[in-house]
């Protein structure tokens, strides 16, 4: 096998080139630029899978695919927390604003659902890829413990809901 066709394949896209983009702000006022620089770990993108069924025939199984939406519509991901708490004070005020368990309220859906951008890059930071998640609500946030051996940053995690995702 000649190797040729192997060094003239375009690049790889390469994992560690991506950004997180809240285009509409974090609901809440929130400080959605210090939450995007924060971001510094990974970010799982969920696969989109249907619903299968079986049956029998012969003594065959036959698997085929249903016309149920079974993808994980969650979203979790750490973000770098600042010394003076911004970027936790803008996630939790998100979270409160979609359901307060201290007060047992929530505000409108139309005031706390946003849209989040997952983005591939290129070598020259250009977007190659975009993932669209829309109507993104803040399921849950958490401090990640404290650690008296620990030279890493303390970070918050935040668990996300979706309901669209669109591909461009």
């Amino acid at each position: 096998m000649a190797i040729d066709p192997i060094l003239n394949l375009q690049d790889d896209q390469m994992v560690n080139q991506f950004k997180l983009v809240f285009p509409k702000g974090i609901p809440g006022s929130g400080n959605a630029s210090l939450v995007e620089l924060r971001m510094d770990k990974t970010i799982d993108m969920p696969e989109e899978t249907s619903s299968t069924y079986e049956f029998f025939i012969r003594g065959m199984k036959i698997v085929k695919t249903g016309m149920l939406d079974e993808t994980e519509k969650t979203l979790t991901f750490d973000v770098r927390l600042d010394q003076q708490w911004g970027v936790y004070d803008s996630l939790i005020t998100w979270k409160r604003m979609c359901h307060d368990g201290q007060k047992g309220t929530r505000m409108p859906s139309s005031v706390t659902g946003t849209v989040v951008l997952i983005q591939a890059l290129d070598g020259q930071n250009a977007v190659v890829k975009t993932f669209k998640l829309g109507f993104v609500f803040c399921k849950g946030v958490k401090v990640a413990a404290f650690d008296n051996e620990s030279a890493d940053p303390a970070r918050v995690t935040l668990n996300l809901v979706w309901n669209t995702r669109t591909d461009s």
